[in-house]
């Protein structure tokens, strides 16, 4: 439970968001809160099975990214 490590990490604020709403509603609380904060968001990480996958290795994608920027 992450919330219940930052706080006892001596966290300030220790939000969660499940939902948009429940994101829309803690973003104005998290962005207020002073000295330590923890947002944790739940993600879906349902995927598809046909999606496409990037064929570059990371320091690729990061080597064409810094090329990109040079141009």
């Amino acid at each position: 439970d992450f919330l219940k490590i930052a706080e006892a990490c001596g966290y300030k604020s220790c939000l969660k968001a499940v939902t948009l709403n429940d994101l829309e509603k803690c973003w104005p609380d998290f962005l207020k809160a002073e000295g330590p904060s923890l947002l944790e968001v739940v993600v879906n990480t349902n995927v598809e099975k046909d999606l496409p996958r990037p064929k570059e290795k990371p320091f690729q994608a990061k080597e064409q990214f810094m090329d990109f920027l040079k141009s």
